[in-house]
């Protein structure tokens, strides 16, 4: 339909030219294809003046505000502003494009006003006072604004700056410098009502709540800990850490091991016992805190004595080795020396 609208437009553009209407007669057509076209894309006289341009390549129709508060077609169509302006709560109004028009997003936030003297103002559709513009695109109240804005369980709307950021489960242990920034505005956020901490999953939940979502597998907690020392495992778990407390860090909340458990290969939190179950299970293996040197007894190196001046400066590490008597060989196999075989060379 609209097509057939716009090809009787461009047909009357040359109609007009070949004498077949007066000026006054192509104003009059003009303004009933125009009104049609307006209303055709949901009362956005903009683009349907521009479509019509296009089509017909009458560009010197402009739209222009009147004294009298219409906006009028050249030479053509006049529309009051209640047919420009036609969602509830809306006016039509010129404005300049500094500052914004009030949102649910913005409404708190006070803009620096300095009047722009080389900027012409445009008439717009803009919500009337005491209303704002919501993400749908409607005007509403402030109350209607909290309404839609924040719709999650112990969630409010809160004017706030970027930092400190939001409480979550993961940072609500941490005390935040909160030297106030003058020079940045807040803005509107749903956050987490006082008491409430952001959890994964999006929710605002109790601190219960968050270390029961967070630390799920047996012999699991919660606790807040820095980079240094690592967590104890089934690897380190021997091995002695120098924890000089570093004040410059701020602990983060962890899922760790429970106090006498630590964590294996597979993730899980185990006793010191099943961490030797688990870890080495070939024959005569055996779970030992050892150095880097010496190396670790084979059928290659088993005749050659190793100068083992202790290093005090480096820590054992849990690994699988072969027991007193036993030695590595190439498979892997921990085996007696006769097994090994005859060894020259040494």
């Amino acid at each position: 339909m609209i097509r057939s609208i716009l090809f009787l437009s461009y047909c009357i553009f040359y109609g007009v030219n070949a004498g077949y209407y007066s000026n006054n007669e192509e104003d009059q057509l003009y303004s009933g294809i125009l009104a049609y076209i307006f209303e055709y894309y949901a009362r956005n006289i903009t683009t349907a003046y521009k479509i019509l341009n296009e089509y017909t390549g009458q560009n010197d129709r402009s739209i222009i505000p009147e004294e009298t508060g219409s906006s009028t077609i050249k030479g053509a169509l006049v529309l009051p502003d209640e047919m420009m302006c036609t969602q509830c709560n809306e006016e039509l109004k010129c404005v300049k494009s500094y500052p914004p028009e009030k949102t649910c997003q913005n409404r708190d936030i006070i803009f620096d006003c300095t009047d722009d003297d080389t900027e012409g103002c445009k008439n717009e559709c803009v919500c009337k006072e005491g209303f704002y513009r919501n993400d749908e695109g409607d005007c509403v109240t402030s109350e209607m604004c909290d309404k839609t804005m924040c719709t999650r369980s112990n969630e409010e709307l809160k004017c706030v700056k970027s930092y400190p950021p939001e409480k979550t489960c993961q940072n609500r242990d941490i005390i935040f410098d909160c030297t106030d920034d003058d020079t940045e505005g807040c803005k509107n956020e749903c956050v987490c009502k006082e008491g409430f901490y952001r959890n994964d999953e999006g929710d605002c939940v109790t601190s219960e709540m968050c270390d029961e979502t967070m630390c799920t597998q047996c012999n699991e907690e919660l606790k807040c800990v820095k980079s240094y020392p690592p967590e104890k495992t089934c690897q380190n778990r021997n091995i002695i850490f120098d924890c000089t407390d570093d004040d410059t860090e701020v602990c983060k909340n962890e899922c760790v091991c429970k106090e006498g458990f630590y964590r294996n290969d597979e993730g899980d939190c185990v006793t010191s016992e099943m961490c030797d179950e688990t870890m080495c299970t070939r024959s005569n293996e055996e779970l030992k805190c050892v150095k880097s040197y010496p190396p670790e007894k084979t059928c290659q190196n088993r005749d050659i004595i190793f100068d083992c001046t202790d290093d005090d400066t480096e820590g054992c590490k849990n690994e699988c080795v072969c027991k007193e008597g036993f030695y590595r060989n190439d498979e892997g196999d921990c085996v007696t020396s006769e097994m090994c075989g005859k060894i020259t060379n040494i």
